[in-house]
């Protein structure tokens, strides 16, 4: 059985425009290419608000329709949020944008 990744709405948008490291970049395409990057509903949902217009919407959910789909039935959801609550509890579960970083060293 082939484990499935997921990657979070920031690094969907970063792969997108080109943010990512060129190593990061390949190592993601390789893992698409492979079929073992994973979509939930949810995270469909995030990435296509943010098409630019009704072909980009169609072209993108095009595309990740092709993407194994995890469903997020209450047991995958408790263990999301169990998961999400122990990041947080390590200081992990939020970064910091640019914007509160900036915002910090100038005293605001």
């Amino acid at each position: 059985m082939t484990r499935l990744a997921l990657l979070d709405t920031s690094a969907w948008a970063r792969l997108i425009d080109g943010r990512l490291t060129e190593t990061t970049a390949d190592r993601v395409l390789d893992s698409l290419a492979a079929g073992r990057i994973a979509m939930t509903e949810p995270l469909i949902l995030e990435i296509l608000y943010a098409a630019v217009d009704s072909d980009a919407f169609g072209a993108r959910q095009e595309e990740l329709a092709a993407l194994p789909l995890l469903r997020l039935d209450d047991r995958a959801a408790a263990r999301a949020l169990s998961a999400q609550a122990d990041l947080a509890s390590a200081g992990r579960h939020l970064v910091p944008s640019q914007a509160d970083r900036s915002a910090r060293g100038s005293g605001r």
